[in-house]
């Protein structure tokens, strides 16, 4: 009988491992890994925050669109992998910071 603390201590070791492993997956792959602004958690969610390259030509909203993809598929098969569902992460998609004019 798994009692309710228990319950939570598993899901958040579960959600330590799963960010560790996102993080390493993510390293692995240069590119990828320039663009991820932060990977965290809290008790039960994993938080990857990504940004794409702000090139609006269609080659460059293609790649934005394929690498994002690449992070949520990285992102949800190790959360599954961990016996995270889909509420336990989300990947938040960031513009490429603006130029300022002066």
């Amino acid at each position: 009988v798994v009692k309710n603390g228990e319950a939570k201590d598993i899901a958040m070791a579960n959600v330590d491992a799963a960010l560790r492993e996102i993080q390493v997956a993510l390293q692995a792959n240069a590119e990828l890994a320039a663009r991820v602004t932060s990977s965290k958690a809290d008790s039960q969610t994993i938080s990857v925050s990504f940004t794409v390259s702000g090139d609006k030509s269609e080659e460059g909203i293609a790649a934005d669109q394929a690498a994002v993809g690449e992070v949520r598929t990285i992102v949800q098969a190790v959360a599954e992998k961990h016996g995270l569902g889909e509420d336990n992460w989300h990947v938040r998609v960031g513009g490429a910071p603006k130029q300022r004019r002066r």
